[in-house]
């Protein structure tokens, strides 16, 4: 009988141990889905973030060129009101006529 109580015994032993691993193993895998998931929303905002710095550049850049065409056309627009050629004998314009 001492036999069957410790038979007994050992099979308690053995599902708890059983369970616990089972339980360790739900909690680590838990762990890894949540970390998984906070790297791909870090990376979800990263691109977010770098997406609309790139459309902010973009946009600056292009109302700058923008800026300078209108700024060389109104030049060409003057040196034609005042007779002069509507390009420069030199490159930038820094010898005289």
């Amino acid at each position: 009988m001492a036999s069957k109580g410790l038979q007994d015994l050992k099979q308690q032993v053995e599902e708890a141990a059983r369970d616990a691993v089972a339980a360790a193993g739900a909690a680590v895998q838990q762990g890894v889905d949540q970390a998984a998931e906070a790297g791909q929303e870090a990376m979800a905002q990263a691109a977010k973030s770098t997406q609309e710095t790139i459309d902010k550049t973009a946009n600056q850049v292009s109302e700058t060129v923008s800026g300078l065409g209108k700024i060389f056309d109104l030049m060409k627009r003057q040196k034609r009101a005042r007779g002069l050629p509507s390009r420069p004998c030199c490159p930038l314009g820094l010898m005289p006529h």
